[in-house]
């Protein structure tokens, strides 16, 4: 799920989740997230209704543990806010 927000005009803030998100991918989100100042990310504009490439920076991360499976750290969700430099 993406989620399309402004937060002064001309800054957006793009916020994207994974639901049921297992290990290997959360600690790939994470991996490709971790440190980076900046990073430019392609999102469809649901104001513009067309495809855009701008430059974000990765906020805070929201993940909450909800069960383990076969011995698997599985978890309900992990989103990330993306805020446009």
């Amino acid at each position: 799920m993406a989620v399309w927000d402004v937060v002064r005009r001309n800054v957006g803030e793009l916020e994207l989740t994974w639901e049921n998100i297992d290990g290997a991918r959360l600690r790939a989100v994470i991996s490709a997230t971790r440190g980076k100042k900046k990073l430019s990310v392609r999102f469809l504009n649901p104001g513009t209704g067309s495809w855009e490439t701008r430059t974000f920076y990765p906020g805070d991360r929201a993940m909450e543990l909800a069960r383990y499976i076969s011995s698997s750290n599985y978890w309900a969700s992990l989103t990330v806010s993306f805020v446009e430099v």
